[in-house]
């Protein structure tokens, strides 16, 4: 406060004796001042350690962490290596501090690689070793490049191609800025193909005009779409009206006013190409960036509005002044904002959609009370923390986001009460995962014969005993895993008496769980998992929101799927596909599916259901839900509640707004299976017809696009037959 007063005081006295440029410093340097302070917010709520406080930036060496984003890593600008460059050597670069004990101390180095100078380059584009990038840029980049001799890691030489500087331009150019800036920018300028991500394919997150001579030469013809691209909401087509506008501004302003259009240009420039440079993004982002560049949008629209004083000024040459600004006003607000607002209207309207509220509220009431929650990442996440800070939806259920257990300080709020959920059980001690300790731990497999109990591992790794450390390369001794067998006892009395399995079942659950999780080495997330199961001892549920052997740590065959979530039992099933796995108890599924749950207005006619929302909700997961629920039933000899959750599941998810896919024939047998003759004859010949149309269209389309549809014509004539 006294600050602030000296401040006012300070730049009164200067106004007053009229010292501009002083004035003009002072008055800088405190909005800067007050800008910064901002940040003392983010300080003051982690110190009061609330729920949810990522990063847990309470000091001033974590608040710096978080403000530069380094859980988002690094990448190259200016010079650095390509995707296959072998490392040579590291340097130990800027400390990592954290607080033990009241002091601050150095936790670890950050390690500054060296590469081999031969696959370095100026501007390096193509930087990401991950195995999905590397064959993107290899696509991207059209990559012949150059052979070149290095020693592999078994010691023998092996022949790597390296890019040229011209196939590292190519993908610059025709990738980080074809696909990832222009073909926004066409988005909001000429128009839309759909929403759906894209990755190059021709039938997704193109940019189109409308005009067919136009679209037909980059898309493919754009007659007989079938409807599932025609009527999607997200086509949108503006004829390239506002960009014609925009450029007719650009023009205009340049030999109007050359300063103000420098000025406007560096804007649309810093906050477009620039940016694409900086960010250097690697192939298959995990979403549209196009928010990113949204600063140069709002430049080119200043063109747009300067347009329409470019047309005024042509038509003021031979028109009345009051004629041509109303002629040039209508003309440009009919033929701009007119056609985007009837164009983007339904695709950008959100009114009536709870889906992300309710399907959140979906995952917590898959939960028994008490229950431990694990989610994979953002969207599994993000709508979760919402309901229950803002809603209070239950607030017993203990939520952990496997993306930021590999952390430090998010494995130290996991050991704090949150709202009605109790710690989550687990001994280890900071020091050992702290950061810098156990971020990955290898196995060394002393025992191979055997299946080891969880808590003998744990306190394997707790111990101090030399003999359970191995020596690194640099002298360093290092905790280790001594088996890839792993053992969870079970104590049959308290899964049954706590309700994690039925007491009709109880023949079929195992005295422990054995299994193997066999990898180099474990994550720091992974050793932290198998703490809190060995030490939760079946007291309190435990859920994952999905499967698959590196969520569950190979668990997979112990799941029971009791509706948006999958519960870890001690009763052994088998999966024969991605789709099936894990037991279901029909009982609580289909009270949860049938009666429970919420379905945020997914199905109703005045609610948009955009691509990011199918994917979060899972189409594919909801059908999955309820055909495994109704084929589970059926086999129960439960035919009318089998054919209630097929006629659910065909309200919820109707064809115009979730198109058929490769799924919905699960549910075709399902109807068949329990005697619903007519019903799946019906959604047979809709099916169909719908394959039908698609598959007429892809064969339609030109040779040179007909590859980039070659597996959807495939799935298409393999549905038909």
């Amino acid at each position: 406060g006294i600050i602030i007063i000296a401040v006012i005081f300070i730049v009164a006295y200067i106004a007053v004796n009229k010292e501009e440029i002083l004035n003009t410093i002072l008055v800088g340097l405190t909005v800067i001042f007050i800008g910064y302070s901002s940040f003392s917010g983010i300080v003051i709520r982690s110190i009061a350690n609330p729920p949810m406080d990522e990063n847990n930036p309470d000091n001033v060496f974590s608040l710096l962490s978080y403000l530069n984003r380094e859980q988002y890593g690094d990448r190259p600008l200016a010079y650095g290596q390509y995707f296959n460059a072998p490392v040579v050597g590291s340097e130990e670069s800027s400390p990592i501090y954290v607080q033990k004990n009241g002091k601050y101390i150095i936790a670890e180095h950050k390690l500054k690689y060296k590469y081999d100078s031969r696959f370095t380059t100026l501007f390096p584009r193509m930087w990401s070793s991950q195995s999905d990038h590397v064959d993107a840029y290899k696509e991207w980049g059209n990559i012949k490049g150059r052979k070149v001799r290095v020693q592999g890691q078994n010691g023998q030489t092996e022949t790597r191609i390296v890019p040229t500087f011209s196939e590292n331009l190519k993908f610059f150019f025709v990738y980080q800025v074809g696909h990832m800036y222009f073909r926004y920018f066409m988005w909001n300028f000429a128009g839309k193909q759909n929403d759906t991500q894209g990755h190059g394919e021709l039938l997704k997150g193109n940019w189109i005009s409308g005009i067919n001579f136009i679209d037909e030469g980059r898309v493919g013809s754009q007659e007989n779409l079938p409807g599932y691209l025609k009527n999607d909401p997200s086509r949108n087509k503006y004829y390239l009206l506002p960009f014609i506008l925009g450029l007719i501004g650009l023009f205009f302003h340049y030999f109007k006013d050359t300063k103000g259009f420098v000025i406007v240009l560096l804007l649309f420039i810093l906050t477009g190409l620039a940016i694409v440079v900086y960010l250097n993004q690697y192939p298959f982002q995990p979403r549209e960036r196009d928010y990113a560049y949204a600063g140069s949008f709002y430049a080119f629209a200043i063109w747009i509005g300067l347009g329409v004083l470019g047309i005024y000024d042509t038509f003021s040459k031979k028109l009345p002044h009051s004629l041509s600004a109303i002629l040039a006003g209508v003309l440009c607000l009919t033929l701009v904002p007119g056609i985007m607002a009837n164009e983007n209207w339904d695709d950008h309207d959100r009114s009536g959609r709870y889906t992300a509220r309710d399907f959140a509220y979906n995952y917590l009431n898959s939960c028994a009370p008490n229950a431990i929650l694990f989610t994979n990442g953002d969207n599994d996440t993000f709508p979760l923390w919402y309901i229950q800070e803002v809603e209070g939806v239950r607030t017993d259920v203990r939520i952990v986001n496997l993306s930021l257990f590999n952390t430090d300080w998010y494995a130290d709020q996991m050991k704090r009460k949150a709202y009605e959920s109790e710690p989550i059980p687990g001994i280890l001690e900071k020091n050992k995962y702290v950061q810098g300790t156990n971020d990955i731990i290898f196995y060394n497999e002393l025992i191979k014969d055997k299946y080891v109990d969880l808590k003998d591992i744990i306190e394997w790794v707790k111990s101090d005993d030399q003999r359970t450390k191995v020596q690194t390369s640099t002298g360093e001794r290092v905790d280790f895993i001594p088996t890839s067998k792993f053992r969870l006892q079970v104590d049959k009395e308290v899964v049954i008496a706590n309700g994690t399995v039925k007491p009709e079942v109880s023949d079929q659950i195992v005295p422990a769980i054995e299994w193997s999780y066999k990898k180099r080495y474990l994550e720091k997330k992974s050793l932290l998992m198998l703490d809190m199961l060995a030490y939760n001892e079946w007291k309190q549920p435990i859920y994952h929101v999905s499967h698959g052997k590196n969520i569950t740590m190979g668990l997979d065959n112990y799941l029971q799927l009791e509706g948006y979530a999958f519960r870890l039992v001690p009763v052994r099933s088998k999966s024969t596909s991605f789709l099936d796995v894990g037991r279901i108890d029909t009982d609580i599924l289909y009270d949860n599916v049938m009666n429970k749950f919420r379905w945020g207005r997914m199905n109703e006619p005045d609610v948009n259901i955009d691509f990011y929302n199918k994917r979060t909700a899972s189409v594919i997961k909801i059908r999955n839900i309820f055909s495994r629920l109704a084929d589970e039933l059926i086999k129960e000899g439960k035919k009318d509640s089998a054919i209630m959750v097929l006629d659910r599941i065909l309200e919820l998810m109707p064809d115009e707004k979730y198109p058929y896919d490769f799924y919905m024939i699960d549910i075709i047998i399902a109807y068949f299976d329990a005697g619903a003759k007519d019903k799946g004859l019906n959604l047979i010949n809709d099916f169909f017809n719908v394959t039908e149309e698609n598959l007429i269209y892809y064969l339609s389309l030109k040779k040179k696009f007909r590859k980039s549809v070659d597996y959807e014509i495939r799935l298409s004539m393999q549905l038909m037959h």
